[in-house]
């Protein structure tokens, strides 16, 4: 089972999304930033699978160029043969989001956004990223979006 992480961050500005050219199913299209869990070697000759809060923090940065180590794992998405957890925050650091990969970067500013992000209401912030995900991902066979943030 591959394990991925997508990175949904939000400002006032709006929301981060890149246009991906890897895979080539997914080339052209928009989606967030986001990549695979590395497996790490240690010193001992052991094997350690990097945290998703972690590989959000790693995959942000080197995306867009802007740390921010706030991620809060809000849902999964589970496909036949991975799971992609949806990590999402709200940060305004985000809005400083450039290119620095060959997959352009861009900051979306939607009236949704604009609208249901309530900087102060954590529970409703959520559902709005959720619902985003979801909107982004309903296409996609075999793929079930669960929700993982009680209330």
């Amino acid at each position: 089972m591959q394990e991925y992480v997508i990175c949904v961050a939000l400002s006032r500005e709006g929301a981060v999304l890149i246009e991906k050219k890897r895979p080539p199913q997914q080339a052209g299209m928009w989606n967030f930033p986001g990549g695979k869990l590395e497996t790490f070697t240690m010193e001992d000759g052991t094997t350690k699978k990097e945290s998703v809060a972690s590989c959000a923090r790693r995959e942000f940065l080197e995306e867009t160029g802007v740390d921010i180590d706030s991620w809060i794992n809000v849902g999964v998405i589970m496909g036949p043969t991975y799971n992609v957890s949806i990590m999402a925050t709200l940060d305004e650091a985000s809005s400083r989001a450039e290119t620095t990969t060959d997959e352009e970067i861009f900051i979306q500013d939607t009236y949704a956004f604009n609208e249901a992000c309530d900087f102060q209401d954590t529970v409703q912030n959520v559902r709005t990223v959720f619902n985003f995900v979801n909107d982004v991902w309903r296409n996609e066979p075999d793929t079930r979006i669960v929700l993982s943030y009680a209330s």
